[in-house]
């Protein structure tokens, strides 16, 4: 389970990505809206002005439609709106594209986020499983400085216990020879 802070940073890291990403789609959709607005705008206009002619005939009780076609560049209304109806799903089919792939970067955004957050919590893991370790070897070897002391405390009276025998021996020793040095000078 990761840890609030982690979690947070994580969708900390996945927010500002996807910020980002809205920012770039945003420009981009703008850029490309600018190229061919001015192309979809005349073939645009040019409908316009075929539809107000039509509809203008239409109003008039005797006005014939079909004279007032003949009049027209048929060839160009229809490739204007050809290329109205081509630039309108150009421009959907690449919004969609961009999309998609903007979609697929970010998943994989949020996907190494989540891997790096997981990575995280894992170090802190293994920080924490470190931190009890040390600690547990902190206290082993306190207790063998502490068992040494005590050996040493006893070894050092022990060594005090032997020095103080050793000058009894001696003092004795010396005491028994002036003893005997005595008794044979008598």
């Amino acid at each position: 389970m990761m840890e609030p802070t982690s979690a947070d940073e994580a969708v900390e890291v996945f927010d500002l990505a996807v910020g980002d990403l809205l920012r770039t789609s945003a420009f981009k959709a703008n850029k490309e809206r600018m190229r061919t607005i001015k192309d979809l705008d005349g073939a645009a206009i040019m409908l316009r002005e075929v539809w107000l002619k039509i509809r203008s005939v239409a109003e008039i009780p005797d006005g014939d439609i079909r004279a007032a076609l003949d009049e027209m560049d048929l060839a160009a209304v229809h490739a204007a709106a050809d290329d109205l109806a081509r630039g309108i799903a150009a421009a959907q089919a690449e919004e969609a594209d961009r999309l998609r792939q903007a979609l697929a970067a970010e998943q994989q955004r949020r996907e190494q986020a989540v891997t790096a957050a997981a990575v995280a919590e894992q170090a802190r893991e293994a920080a924490a499983q470190a931190r009890a370790d040390a600690a547990g070897e902190a206290d082993r070897l306190r207790t063998e400085l502490t068992n040494a002391t005590s050996a040493l405390r006893t070894a050092h009276q022990q060594r005090e216990e032997a020095v103080t025998a050793a000058a009894v021996a001696q003092a004795l020793l010396h005491e028994q020879e002036t003893s005997r040095v005595s008794r044979r000078s008598r």
